[in-house]
């Protein structure tokens, strides 16, 4: 059973009572009681949908970005509420190769699109959120657990989005690791898995890239008071500063973790290079070894009766067979030291 199916709908009343999989008729009934209240879909159905419209007057584009997903981060601002698009890591958001310098690595995850990542769509206003996402949502639960919607629909708003920023780190955090391990490796012993393992991290990173900016910039409207959210004093521009905050190191990390994977893979070209070019100097070396032995085996072996006739011996084979040879040979080895070719 996937995530999706598992994950349910909840109903949060003020009073702190929650309502599984509620129905119309709930819905509706939470209108009558007092506010505020927390609507969390893990989907969004036809039916809550056209209830989202009826009952709370939700702008028909909004209820369709949250159908769809695949928003950027946003905020849009109506009379009495505010629709924000918000990312966070996704459930899967993790490095699976994670491996110890010098052993096998696993398949990496795959973050190479933005549907990868923890989209969520909270509606927020004085007398309720709502609250949308795909399949189970670890930002939403930490809210629900520490009962923030007591405090009012503006604090859900804040420890939701406190919590997708700061579930970032973690994986940030073990990217860090593993890319310096991998620079050792790739110094010690290229190989062409760790050049696509740091191909995939570079693809993981093209989604944060089009996240973070437009999420940064939105929580600098947030935390200057450009854009209220309902419900939300004064007091609470410290609480969004330090998300914003947040935000700004996370997109300094992507920059940086970026050029990092951007110098690892020079460093291998060129320790390959490097490789490369000791063994052709290798290979240089013997063949030009080779070149004047072969010249004087041709020579004296011509079949011609001035060679034939003439030349024999133990003598005539040690001085010219082999003597000559080992000469050659000799003043190649004086020539290749003297221009360094044999130094490491």
């Amino acid at each position: 059973m996937s995530v999706t199916e598992t994950a349910k709908a909840r109903l949060v009343r003020g009073d702190g009572s929650i309502q599984v999989d509620p129905g119309m008729v709930d819905l509706d009934a939470a209108l009558s009681q007092p506010p505020p209240f927390w609507l969390d879909l893990p989907d969004l159905s036809q039916d809550q949908a056209d209830w989202l419209g009826r009952a709370l007057g939700i702008h028909p584009l909004v209820i369709e970005d949250a159908q769809q997903f695949g928003e950027l981060p946003k905020v849009e601002v109506f009379n009495d509420y505010i629709a924000v698009v918000l990312y966070g890591p996704g459930r899967d958001a993790s490095l699976a190769q994670s491996a110890p310098p010098g052993t096998a690595a696993s398949s990496p995850v795959d973050l190479s699109s933005v549907d990868a990542l923890g989209e969520l769509h909270c509606i927020v206003s004085t007398r309720y959120i709502v609250t949308v996402h795909r399949g189970r949502s670890a930002a939403v639960e930490q809210a629900a657990a520490e009962q923030a919607l007591a405090e009012g629909p503006a604090a859900v708003f804040y420890r939701i989005a406190d919590a997708l920023t700061d579930g970032f780190f973690p994986v940030f955090g073990r990217l860090d690791d593993r890319l310096d391990a991998l620079q050792g490796q790739v110094l010690r012993a290229p190989s062409s898995g760790q050049l696509n393992e740091l191909g995939t991290y570079r693809l993981m990173l093209t989604p944060l890239h089009k996240v973070l900016p437009p999420q940064t910039d939105l929580f600098a409207s947030l935390s200057e008071g450009k854009v209220r959210v309902p419900g939300a004093g004064d007091d609470q521009l410290p609480y969004l500063r330090d998300i914003y905050d947040h935000l700004r190191k996370l997109s300094g990390l992507a920059d940086s973790y970026r050029d990092l994977i951007g110098a690892t893979v020079n460093s291998y070209v060129s320790v390959v290079s490097n490789q490369q070019n000791a063994v052709t100097k290798q290979l240089t070396v013997i063949a030009t070894v080779f070149l004047p032995l072969s010249f004087l085996t041709g020579f004296f072996g011509q079949n011609f009766s001035a060679l034939t006739s003439s030349i024999g011996g133990w003598p005539a084979f040690l001085g010219l067979g082999i003597g000559t040879e080992v000469v050659a040979v000799a003043l190649l080895y004086l020539l290749f030291w003297r221009r360094g070719w044999l130094r490491p």
